[in-house]
């Protein structure tokens, strides 16, 4: 029988929409107590237990013997997007359906990985008298974003969130280019997956034995059993953005990251050097290895405006901090900036400003000589 389920975000509601779906369609009383789902001896026998390891990470472990055909489908949700974990070590194999097609998972030599955003709706089928042990881990979007951010590389503007203010906490010198109607997350990537929607591969003998560990767990409630979950999950998921993000794997399974990433490393390049190189187009193509025309289509999606109009933001702040904290020359300072006349400077600022730099500068030497 199919078991429809929603899960919407990182929490444990999905667990009583479970319970409520088998008790429907079985006529049955499965409950849900202390985040364990307790199943009748008619239903199945066994444990399935939920954790939730943090605002972004929590994960249910099930190590179960159903005594009926169960099929379980997760409906597709886009309202709290999230990234879901199955990792299935069942000694027999269990048909997995995603995006019309069939697979595997499971069994002696098909210990498996399947990896998918919330967007996707996923089903799993159970037979009759055969063990079924599993974790899965749910990941917020935003966790992931924030773990492939990397000062070479960034996938990120941001530092981590502020749930105090709604937005984000910056890293130094950067600025948040969230969309305005953000929350309390940031939205630099609402539109685009930074890893692929949906992936299958092998679990390897290493995250095998973290999952391993997990089921085995007393599954109480003690702090001590709680860390060391928190602390298997945070080296599965090491692990497994290690393979996926190593370039080996990314040629061999296809696997391409969203063009956000790249975008947002053009930003965080013109963000450190723009009061002090100049960047031509191709320069920044080049740099991330896209089109120019691609380039300025996707930067103006995700960043909200050009290029160029980024580019002059930039240096119009640079320039402003500069005429307030380290008075200089008009001249030195416009030459700095990379513009071609003083005139053209005092234009710029005054246009973003509404005052003349040279004013500044007056103002700066009264107060400094009063």
């Amino acid at each position: 029988m199919k078991i429809q389920f929603k899960k919407s975000g990182i929490g444990n509601e999905w667990l009583y929409n479970i319970a409520d779906e088998i008790n429907r369609t079985f006529n049955s009383h499965v409950i849900v107590e202390n985040n364990q789902i307790i199943f009748p001896p008619d239903i199945a026998e066994g444990s399935c237990k939920y954790y939730k390891l943090s605002n972004d990470v929590d994960i249910c472990i099930t190590d179960v013997v159903y005594n009926v055909r169960m099929i379980y489908e997760r409906v597709a949700t886009t309202e709290d997007p999230y990234y879901s974990m199955h990792l299935n070590c069942s000694p027999s194999s269990v048909e997995h359906f995603s995006q019309g097609k069939r697979n595997k998972m499971g069994g002696t030599a098909n210990s498996s990985i399947y990896w998918s955003s919330s967007a996707i709706p996923v089903s799993f089928k159970t037979e009759p008298g055969e063990k079924f042990q599993s974790i899965f881990i749910c990941v917020s979007k935003e966790y992931i974003q924030n773990t492939l951010w990397n000062a070479d590389s960034p996938s990120h503007p941001c530092g981590l969130r502020d749930n105090t203010s709604q937005g984000c906490t910056l890293e130094t010198n950067t600025e948040c280019h969230c969309k305005a109607d953000a929350k309390d997350i940031c939205n630099a990537f609402n539109d685009s997956e930074i890893i692929k929607s949906n992936i299958y591969t092998a679990l390897g003998t290493v995250k095998y034995n973290l999952v391993q560990e997990i089921i085995n767990m007393d599954k109480g409630d003690s702090v001590s059993e709680k860390i060391i979950i928190k602390g298997n999950v945070l080296k599965i998921l090491a692990h497994f953005i290690q393979k996926i993000t190593s370039e080996k794997y990314k040629k061999s399974k296809g696997i391409m990251f969203g063009d956000a990433a790249k975008i947002m490393q053009i930003k965080k390049t013109i963000d450190d050097g723009a009061h002090f190189q100049h960047f031509s187009l191709n320069d920044l193509a080049k740099l991330v290895g896209i089109s120019k025309t691609k380039l300025k289509i996707k930067f103006k999606e995700i960043v909200g405006t050009s290029v160029y109009q980024y580019y002059l933001d930039v240096r119009m702040r640079r320039a402003k901090d500069m005429l307030y904290n380290n008075p200089r020359s008009i001249t030195n300072l416009a030459y700095e900036m990379g513009f071609k006349t003083v005139s053209h400077f005092s234009q710029m600022y005054k246009k973003y400003y509404g005052i003349n730099p040279n004013s500044i500068i007056v103002q700066s030497r009264r107060t400094f000589n009063s």
